[in-house]
């Protein structure tokens, strides 16, 4: 169920990246609802279920009858982007296993051609880079692991959005990054759940985003490559927090499992090769 969902969600991408129709867009909004309120329906997280639903078609609602500023408003909060991701935590913090990672990855990927298309690239530009040090900073006030891998996630989505701005073709290459691995994830969270998934969902070197971060750096110089290093000097402070979580959760026992331990090594070769 969750693998057809992976390329049936790919396939509304590659619509959306196709089209430049707002009636299409709005309709596949419907269709991501509509297959996400199965997947609860089938997992039992019915809170979630709910909350997503109502939020969901409210902004689909606004994003159909508004244009202009005010519609790309309602698309970002639509996609979560940071720092309008507050109606997440209630969301996904109802969320178990492979449906957590769903919604942290998969269901986003379509609203991304859509940022583009109807967005300016300088406003653009700017609304992530201000999200991202407002996740940086919202890591000390966090009071669970769940909520720290949200905001993680939450940050690597803007990462994505500003790679696939610099590199438009870049989009493709997510796909194909996707569609061809993550695969492997969702089977290690069917297996149990181990700290080699969290460092994936926390941006450790060697990772995706990491790589991201390195491409979106080659596109900048001068005044904003200055500005990046200051965003990287935040980040050593949220991964310093993240690592005072794992010392008071070392005594938790997670479930390790060798096969988790292998997609590690996989995904760090894997992402290599993309450099």
């Amino acid at each position: 169920m969750y693998f057809f969902g992976v390329f049936f969600f790919f396939f509304l991408s590659f619509i959306n990246f196709l089209t430049f129709s707002v009636i299409i867009w709005w309709s596949i909004f419907a269709l991501m609802v509509i297959y996400f309120v199965f997947l609860c329906k089938f997992d039992g997280s019915y809170v979630g279920l709910v909350n997503y639903f109502v939020i969901q078609e409210g902004l689909s609602l606004c994003f159909l009858f508004f244009y202009g500023l005010v519609q790309y408003i309602f698309l970002m909060l639509k996609c979560g982007i940071s720092p309008l991701h507050f109606w997440l935590f209630s969301v996904c913090l109802d969320l178990k296993g492979v449906l957590f990672v769903w919604f942290l990855i998969f269901q986003k990927m379509p609203f991304v051609p859509v940022l583009l298309y109807l967005g300016s690239y300088v406003f653009l530009l700017f609304f992530l880079l201000f999200g991202i040090f407002f996740c940086h900073f919202q890591y000390y006030f966090l009071s669970s692991l769940n909520s720290i891998l949200l905001v993680s996630s939450t940050e690597s989505f803007n990462w994505v959005v500003l790679f696939v701005i610099c590199s438009y073709y870049g989009f493709f290459l997510l796909i194909f990054f996707y569609l061809f691995f993550f695969w492997f994830l969702v089977s290690d969270f069917l297996v149990g759940y181990g700290w080699e998934l969290v460092f994936v969902f926390m941006n450790f070197p060697l990772g995706l985003v990491f790589m991201v971060k390195y491409f979106v750096l080659s596109f900048f110089s001068g005044f904003f490559l200055v500005f990046f290093f200051i965003l990287f000097f935040t980040v050593v402070y949220s991964y310093l927090c993240f690592f005072f979580w794992m010392v008071f959760l070392s005594c938790v026992d997670f479930d390790f499992c060798w096969f988790g331990f292998f997609v590690w090594f996989v995904y760090v070769f894997f992402c290599f090769l993309l450099v």
